[in-house]
This record gives structure tokens, C-alpha cells and sequence, in this order.
């Protein structure tokens, strides 16, 4: 997801949830991430719009659909992507790039955000969705990145 992001240059911001207790992201996520096109946060907040250094980096972005995928789909996920929709914006939870430590609990907080009007999708649908073409330069990145 995030190399395909990449190649589209979509930009990328990393929430971290209270990395003294959780410890750091890992290092092979963290080492995709670096680049002009991504900026990092940490927070304590489970949703990313409480935390108002994010929040302040999101609204600046000036985007209407934010791609929200990783951890926690019952906490962090669902609470941002509700705060979205109550900040007049469209979150897409990646479905296949979002977890929970329990299976149920991730179907729960799925289902209580389409219910709530955000939109689920897959990697691969969305990457596509973003490159519209075949001709777009990004395509054989893609290509590679879901083969």
C-alpha cells in the first residue's frame, strides 16, 4: 500500500500511538516511509484528529477522501475515520491493510463504519482507483507491487 501510495505521490502521514508504551513502528515500515511525501506523529490520542499536530497536517493537505489503513481497526481506525465524517471528510478504510488483535473486533469496527458512511475498499482496488490507466507513469509499479 505504501509503495504504491508512493509511486502515485499521494502523501503519507504515520500516526504513532504512544510509542514510550508500544515502542516504535517497525523498522521495515519505517524505513519505506522516508521521503519528502510522508510525515510522522506521534500521539496519545486514539483518533489521529484529536492529536493537533496531525490534525493541523491533515486539514492543511486540503483533501476530502483520507485512505485510512494499520492498527488498531477497533480503536485508532474507527475513531478517526468516525471523526472524519464529523469533519465533513470521506474516509476509505483499507480493508485487507487494517487489523485488530482480534478478528471480531475488526468486522465489528468495519461494519460500525460503512454504517456510519465510510467507504471500505482493498490494496489492490484502490491503487488501480488512484492510477485510473495503464498509461499512468505509477502503473507498472503497481502492477509489480500487487503481483
Amino acid at each position: 500500500m505504501i509503495k504504491g501510495l508512493q509511486a502515485l505521490n499521494i502523501p503519507i502521514m504515520l500516526n504513532e500511538q504512544y510509542k514510550k508504551g508500544l515502542g516504535d513502528t517497525l523498522p521495515e515500515l519505517r524505513d519505506v516511509l522516508e521521503g519528502d511525501n510522508a510525515k510522522s506523529f506521534e500521539k496519545v490520542t486514539f483518533s489521529a484528529c484529536d492529536n493537533n499536530d496531525s490534525w493541523h497536517h491533515l486539514a492543511q493537505q486540503n483533501r476530502s477522501t483520507v485512505l485510512l489503513f494499520g492498527a488498531e481497526a477497533h480503536v485508532c481506525i474507527m475513531q478517526t475515520a468516525l471523526d472524519l465524517l464529523d469533519n465533513g471528510m470521506q474516509p476509505v478504510i483499507i480493508g485487507d491493510a487494517v487489523g485488530s488483535r482480534f478478528p471480531y473486533d475488526k468486522k465489528q469496527a468495519i461494519r460500525r463504519i460503512r454504517r456510519a458512511g465510510g467507504v471500505i475498499s482493498t490494496v489492490e482496488s484502490i491503487l488501480f482507483e488512484l492510477c485510473r490507466s495503464s498509461e499512468d507513469p505509477a502503473f507498472k509499479t503497481i502492477i509489480n507491487l500487487i503481483k
